[in-house]
């Protein structure tokens, strides 16, 4: 871990290969497949589709892969390394999920999460259920350069004028990457038939969250007792249905009841752009994808 977070600093970046087990892999993609199947039929507010209707995104990930994402927040090897990296209590701000394809033809253009100077680690880990192939969708980076400070405004045409050449980190699916929020970075769009699923969940210490919304906070914070709770629970029984018992569903509707404003990415375009949580409309029409199972309680 102090190689990790000595590269972190230095770089902006650090990579852990077999993070994640072959198992657990399957676990979460077995999963998707039917979220993707019943997004498609009728696509839900926290679902986002582009290009030929092709699955993009999924928030409020808890809603869809409940079980599965917390028993990955709650491996005691994540909870070492978010709690080292923080140098104490870590606080997991939002969990998503991207999915890359042909289909959707997605790019990310280079961005910061954040861009301003903090007293204090703020991180995305990416933990990768597929591949990511230097030659197409691998992330590439602009090491250092979350010290500089320097706008994406004005790298990009650096970039462009070969004048900086970016880093790319290709990786193996179960691999984590870890990024500095101020890191500048981006992806091309996959043109080859594969396709890249990464679960992104940013961090920052219990410290630098004073000011935050205080209901908001306080569900973070037991996101983390219970996340361990899952992972005891499905560890030691090892469910071939992995679901959330009837009190974590209802905590996890709790959870996204709470709202909190983070600071907007930084793109050359649009460097003051807010993100917000709220709650975009409803699509009324058409049968709406459910939230994982619960438990039933004769079980």
């Amino acid at each position: 871990m102090m190689d990790a977070r000595t590269q972190l600093d230095r770089d902006g970046y650090s990579h852990i290969p077999s993070f994640l087990s072959s198992d657990l892999i399957h676990r979460y993609n077995a999963r998707l497949t039917q979220v993707m199947q019943d997004c498609a039929q009728a696509p839900v507010q926290h679902v986002a589709f582009c290009g030929a209707q092709a699955l993009f995104r999924v928030n409020e990930l808890l809603r869809y892969f409940g079980a599965h994402t917390l028993y990955i927040l709650g491996m005691p090897a994540l909870q070492r390394l978010t709690q080292f990296l923080c140098e104490g209590e870590a606080i997991c701000m939002y969990e998503s999920l991207l999915v890359r394809s042909a289909a959707n033809a997605s790019r990310v253009e280079w961005h910061r999460d954040m861009n301003h100077q903090q007293n204090g680690r703020i991180f995305t880990l990416g933990l990768y259920l597929d591949a990511a192939v230097s030659q197409e969708d691998a992330l590439q980076v602009l090491p250092e350069h979350h010290l500089s400070g320097v706008p994406i405004s004005n790298l990009t045409p650096l970039l462009a004028g070969e004048k900086i050449t970016p880093t790319k980190l290709p990786v193996s699916a179960g691999d984590l990457l870890i990024h500095d929020v101020r890191l500048p970075h981006a992806s091309a769009p996959i043109t080859s038939g594969r396709i890249r699923k990464t679960l992104y969940f940013e961090f920052r210490p219990l410290r630098l969250l004073r000011n935050a919304n205080p209901e908001w906070l306080a569900e973070r914070q037991r996101l983390n007792d219970i996340a361990q709770a899952v992972y005891a629970r499905l560890e030691d029984k090892r469910k071939t249905e992995w679901t959330l018992t009837q009190s974590e569903a209802d905590w996890v509707e709790d959870l996204y009841q709470q709202r909190q404003i983070l600071e907007g990415a930084e793109y050359a375009s649009d460097s003051d752009a807010q993100v917000s949580f709220r709650k975009p409309p409803v699509k009324k029409e058409g049968r709406q994808s459910p939230p994982e199972s619960t438990t039933p309680p004769s079980q």
